[in-house]
């Protein structure tokens, strides 16, 4: 058991996956010491992991580069971001920190919690931590009011949690809370207006680690017992899909919504796993069709777009980890659109288009060979 107390017709996951940590040359040095959580910090264009074994938090820049955010100290579990602050669950306390400067602003603790562990934020000023029993059947969730730093529970031991709770996310689409435990035990949702648990599904894998939801409601979770990550669509009628597996202890992982990236830390791998998830729907529903000349193509290549939609047109190559190559605008007039883009000298690996016109947003696949 976890005890830490010492390609479908729907969307496409693209395959290079990209990994920094002990098995990766990207980084110079790895600082990840088992690490239980992730979370993108758009306002500062990196990945924030909190590494239970020493307690550090590192942070991660688009290149792979790793520094200390704060440095060991203690034992650390999840991590939210709400407005400018990083939550971090630290046992039986809850830490807040300044993203600009790294500050400690507080260290709640909580009497009576057993293992604080995965956490988020509602859009009212309310950070939810679930509290894994281990031991037991004493788990629970806390509700911290973040204006005072007061807290209350939120769903108290014996009203239908599910046992070992490793993480929850904020569904603001449903009012409620997803929850995923480390038994074997169903998915469930907490209404945020009343605080009852309801059961969702029952996926026919355990020992569920985390949990995150991407811009198109479908929920991601990770399992110790497989080794992977699994996706179901927002209803949860169909089966999960396999998304990747071969993980080493996969854990709380993020989403990145604004680069369509997953963040998966592995525990016992002392690595985090990126996977670029992006919906090819769109393109497959749509009237108009993104092609790209040459494709593979070498440092230079030319877009052309056929739809209906007209506007300003933003064109973003990314590296499959996340990171801007570069970017262009033009202005669609018509039905057609030509663009040429010249993105330099970059290494042999795939890279994913992404074009922005008004609310479309088309996406591509692209080889770019040395």
């Amino acid at each position: 058991m976890k005890n830490r107390i010492l390609f479908t017709s729907i969307f496409r996951t693209a395959m290079l996956i990209t990994v920094f940590g002990a098995t990766t040359s990207a980084v110079s040095q790895n600082l990840l010491h088992s690490p239980e959580c992730t979370v993108w910090d758009q306002a500062h264009q990196r990945y924030l992991v909190s590494c239970y074994m020493d307690g550090s938090i590192v942070q991660i820049d688009t290149n792979g580069n790793q520094t200390y955010f704060r440095p060991p100290s203690g034992n650390l579990l999840s991590n939210t971001i709400c407005g400018n602050t990083l939550y971090v669950s630290a046992t039986t306390s809850i830490k807040a920190f300044d993203l600009d400067s790294g500050t400690e602003l507080w260290n709640l603790v909580i009497p009576g919690s057993h293992q604080l562990d995965g956490m988020t934020c509602d859009n009212a000023g309310h950070l939810y931590v679930a509290d894994f029993h281990n031991a037991g059947g004493n788990d629970q969730i806390y509700m911290i009011k973040l204006a005072d730093t007061s807290w209350s529970v939120f769903v108290s031991p014996g009203h239908g949690l599910c046992q070992s709770p490793q993480d929850i996310i904020y569904d603001p689409g449903n009012n409620r809370l997803l929850v995923a435990c480390y038994y074997t035990s169903p998915l469930q949702s907490v209404s945020l207006a009343d605080s009852t648990v309801s059961n969702i599904v029952m996926p026919p894998f355990g020992n569920l680690d985390g949990i995150a939801m991407d811009n198109d409601g479908n929920t991601y979770v990770t399992s110790w017992s497989t080794g992977a990550v699994h996706r179901y669509g927002p209803d949860f009628v169909n089966p999960p899909e396999l998304i990747r597996n071969g993980l080493h202890g996969p854990a709380n992982l993020s989403f990145n919504g604004v680069d369509e990236v997953l963040a998966i830390p592995e525990f016992d791998g002392d690595s985090v796993v990126f996977i670029p998830v992006f919906p090819v729907s769109v393109m497959e529903k749509e009237e108009g069709r993104l092609e790209i000349f040459p494709n593979p193509f070498h440092g230079k290549f030319q877009i052309r777009l056929n739809s209906t939609e007209t506007g300003i047109v933003e064109a973003s190559l990314y590296s499959m980890e996340g990171r801007k190559i570069c970017s262009k605008e033009d202005q669609k007039t018509g039905y057609e659109l030509k663009m040429n883009m010249d993105a330099g000298s970059l290494p042999y690996s795939v890279y994913i288009l992404k074009m922005m016109v008004g609310s479309k947003v088309h996406r591509k696949l692209l080889i770019n060979i040395m």
